[in-house]
């Protein structure tokens, strides 16, 4: 028999992080009877309070040390609130654990041969493998940054949410590179996504799925909305073969992390999609959306935001209506890969 264990932390939400404003970063042994905990947090975070069942403490680096009585052989139990002090002055929500001590004397006294065991029993502080920003690998100048506030920032100003904020983002990109779709020279693969888009709106070049998702991306990123972009292709023969095998076709696409809906939002500009649901659920990410594509009874309740850049208007099919059906079962068929970028440890921007 085969013993398969698998952390969803690690498979799904390391690649998939909320954007929470206090989270555990790491957790260590301290001593026979103690842990500590790693605190992080947003960027406006100045310290942080913590308390055990008595004075608030004031940790600048986050971290907290727990400690038990390691001579007793009864159970013990802490509850640990923490909270933020953010750099204006004001404060988080108070987070809350609670923490139980478990002797390996407790177990002897009924027979039984065990460690001691730390164990957190309840608690609203996740531990997270990554955050939102890990997964943002564009480094925006401020030059750019100017230059997308220039171009679309009127956009981005009059939606209501960062969704709103995206779709229109995404129908002006769509706009404007539908005349320009094509084999992209040389040339484009070393030059910066906005140049890429002046070169292909003046007609000295064309785009294609990677060259959109990257004009795409780097605009959404240089206007505040985090976006990353997925690769994917499954190849069977080195590069250096002289023909390349494809299992499945490569492409080029994009997701955002919406902080009003706390959830990352796959969106794909070359398909002229600007979202997808599962019956009235979404907007899903790409993998929410890639499972329920592969499974014959659930992709029937799929449902798709498609853009038609002649008649400039946006409309909600179902996955059968799509004109794009054929596309995305090739593409995003269920032997793909997908490659997500994460940024190096250590390393800001």
């Amino acid at each position: 028999m085969e013993t398969i264990s698998l952390n969803p932390k690690q498979i799904y939400w390391n690649l998939y992080p909320m954007d929470e404003e206090i989270f555990i970063e790491s957790i260590k042994e301290d001593g026979d009877a103690g842990l500590i905990l790693i605190l992080g947090g947003h960027k406006n975070i100045s310290y942080f309070l913590y308390c055990l069942n008595g004075d608030w403490i004031k940790s600048e680096d986050g971290v907290v040390k727990v400690h038990f009585k390691s001579d007793s052989a009864e159970a013990q139990h802490l509850t640990l609130k923490v909270k933020g002090i953010l750099r204006d002055g004001g404060e988080t929500k108070v987070y809350t654990a609670t923490i139980g001590y478990y002797p390996s004397a407790l177990y002897r006294v009924h027979g039984h041969t065990s460690p001691s065991w730390i164990i957190i029993q309840r608690s609203d502080l996740n531990l997270l493998g990554s955050k939102v920003e890990d997964w943002v690998t564009d480094e925006i100048s401020e030059e750019d940054k100017l230059y997308a506030v220039k171009t679309w920032g009127s956009i981005i100003s009059q939606a209501s949410t960062d969704f709103e904020a995206a779709k229109n983002l995404a129908k002006r990109i769509i706009d404007d590179l539908e005349p320009h779709r094509g084999i992209p020279s040389d040339e484009m693969s070393k030059i910066s996504p906005f140049k890429q888009f002046e070169r292909a709106v003046s007609g000295r070049d064309k785009v294609w799925c990677g060259n959109i998702s990257a004009i795409y991306s780097y605009a959404l990123n240089a206007l505040g909305i985090p976006c990353r972009r997925i690769g994917m292709n499954h190849q069977l023969t080195s590069r250096e073969k002289r023909c390349h095998i494809l299992l499945a076709e490569g492409h080029s696409t994009v997701e955002f992390f919406s902080r009003s809906m706390g959830r990352w939002i796959w969106v794909d500009p070359t398909f002229r999609i600007l979202g997808s649901y599962i019956g009235d659920t979404g907007p899903l990410n790409m993998i929410q959306f890639h499972i329920f594509l592969n499974d014959k009874e659930l992709a029937n309740n799929i449902r798709l935001i498609e853009y038609d850049p002649n008649e400039k208007r946006e409309k909600i099919v179902s996955f059968k209506e799509s004109k794009n059906m054929d596309a995305l079962l090739k593409y995003f068929k269920v032997d793909q890969i997908f490659r997500f970028y994460k940024r190096s440890a250590g390393k800001s921007g």
